[in-house]
């Protein structure tokens, strides 16, 4: 099974004989049990269990019936303990005909939670970005106005100059020329 470009490896190659031999074989029987079952988690974990070729760090053991997956939850020996926890330290997760779509939703609702999280992570990522653009516009924004502001002030300020400019050359030279070339140098200093 493929998610993005990881692989989730599932192994269906159980070593069946070694079962088989339960009914007849007594704890002798068991101890083989054990033993093939531990030897093929070993080559599962060895084989499929590749993350730097993009696997999961996880695979999955098929037993292929469900008195085989029993005996497999049952069994244990002294000096391994349960055998079923042997091959979850592994990370090789032993799944019957019945568990096996349950195991593999899980996996899936597992998939698709990440994936939501990442858009999540995403996101917020790009909030973020965009919360700092924002902070640098307002910043700029400020400046403008502060700029204009100043720019306004200014040309208030030099209205006001340009008027008491203006109300001093016309007193100036309404005592310096005579009545009658006042509208004529008015004219001159508004454009006409």
């Amino acid at each position: 099974m493929r998610s993005g470009e990881r692989l989730l490896s599932i192994d269906s190659k159980f070593p069946l004989e070694a079962y088989r031999r339960l009914d007849d074989g007594g704890e002798e029987a068991r101890r083989e049990f054990c033993q093939a079952v531990r030897a093929h988690a070993d080559s599962i974990a060895k084989k499929y269990i590749l993350p730097s070729e993009n696997t999961f760090d996880y695979a999955m053991m098929f037993v292929p019936s469900e008195g085989v997956y029993y005996e497999l939850l049952m069994s244990s020996d002294a000096k391994y303990g349960q055998l079923d926890e042997y091959c979850r330290g592994k990370k090789v997760i032993p799944v019957s005909p019945n568990t096996f779509y349950a195991c593999l939703s899980a996996v899936a609702m597992s998939l698709q939670s990440q994936k939501i999280e990442e858009n999540a992570r995403q996101l917020m990522a790009g909030l973020a970005g965009l919360k700092k653009q924002f902070d640098e516009f307002g910043t700029a924004y400020e400046k403008v106005g502060n700029h204009l502001r100043n720019a306004q002030q200014r040309f208030e300020d030099a209205t006001g100059k340009l008027n008491r400019a203006n109300a001093s050359l016309e007193q100036m030279t309404r005592g310096a020329l005579p009545e009658e070339e006042l509208p004529l140098l008015s004219a001159r200093t508004n454009g006409g």
